[in-house]
């Protein structure tokens, strides 16, 4: 029971990413991020680390947007009383190519990674995802498609959980005392499926003697 309790606090400090989400951050990354030939996927990550990404908060038209205003708003609705004393700048992301009825997505700049989790903790400890607005880590292209392609392959083999904590991608069987494992290369869920072969293989065996 303790370390199911600790796994779903850990979890809570997660994010966890809906496919509809998945598709939003990655017509920002898409769109506002231009790689460099020297890209260092490390260091956009680091640069990254206490940011978190609200997709889906509804955008002022007509007038010019306070977007502090907004991350004090969007703050209040997590239940922090000074919610912009842990915040270090904001900004929505300029779209090229957007559907003028989708809010531009707000990247949050916090103080510390500790605040990171903090907001996500009080993001995900509520129903905010039912008004269809998202808070997640704000991860690098290289970890964004690898937080893709991880889901579409849980999916495709009954893993039941996969999110990211710390900006790294993590998947779980299923409930229990399972083990958690990191995702950090596509190469990585080539290896668990073969855990899954081989451990498949032994208990068969097993039950043949």
């Amino acid at each position: 029971m303790a370390r199911l309790w600790l796994f779903l606090t850990l979890f809570l400090v997660s994010s966890v990413y809906s496919l509809k989400e998945l598709e939003l951050e990655d017509i920002v990354e898409k769109e506002y991020t231009t790689r460099s030939v020297d890209y260092d996927d490390e260091t956009e990550q680091q640069a990254r680390f206490s940011n978190i990404i609200v997709t889906g908060w509804p955008e002022e038209k007509g007038r010019q947007e306070n977007t502090m205003a907004v991350v004090y708003r969007i703050g209040r609705r997590l239940k922090f009383n000074r919610p912009l004393d842990d915040v270090l700048g904001a900004r929505r992301v300029n779209l090229r190519l957007r559907d003028p009825n989708v809010p531009r997505p707000i990247v949050i700049r916090l103080r510390s990674p500790i605040k990171r989790g903090q907001w996500c903790f009080a993001y995900n400890t509520g129903d905010h995802f039912k008004q269809k607005w998202y808070l997640n880590e704000h991860l690098s292209q290289h970890n964004q498609k690898l937080l893709r392609d991880t889901k579409k392959w849980a999916k495709q083999h009954g893993w039941k959980y996969v999110w990211t904590r710390d900006c790294i991608v993590r998947i779980k069987k299923g409930d229990g005392a399972g083990a958690e494992y990191q995702i950090k290369q596509r190469e990585d869920l080539d290896k668990l499926l073969v855990l899954e072969v081989n451990a498949h293989l032994n208990q068969t065996h097993s039950n043949d003697k």
